[in-house]
């Protein structure tokens, strides 16, 4: 599963959902969104009119709440535990998102 951190208004949104989808389809796995602004894995308002294709992510996959435990948090913020974070790292194209493999949470705009 690749998970989409989704952040920012609904053009922010739409760029996330097309990297996230096509990466998904060129992994043969499937797509869930996280509502950053929610937290929820339900499809946020802005991308709710468009008829979009997304799974519910497990609990396991959803990132750890910080106040909560934030051990694990922290190792999952390391990248020690699944789903890896990959993040957007610049403005400009980053050649290692063609390496990114499934269980992957996308972060960035």
């Amino acid at each position: 599963m690749i998970i989409i951190d989704l952040r920012g208004g609904l053009g922010n949104q739409m760029f996330q959902y097309a990297a996230g989808r096509t990466l998904s389809l060129r992994l043969g796995v499937t797509l869930g969104l996280y509502d950053y602004n929610n937290k929820t894995d339900s499809i946020p308002n802005q991308l709710g009119q468009f008829n979009i294709k997304v799974e519910n992510i497990p609990q396991p996959l959803l990132p750890p709440n910080r106040s909560l435990n934030g051990f694990l948090w922290m190792l999952w913020k390391l990248g020690l535990t699944k789903p890896k974070v990959f993040r957007q790292g610049g403005l400009g194209y980053n050649p290692k998102f063609e390496k990114v493999a499934d269980y992957t949470y996308l972060r960035g705009y």
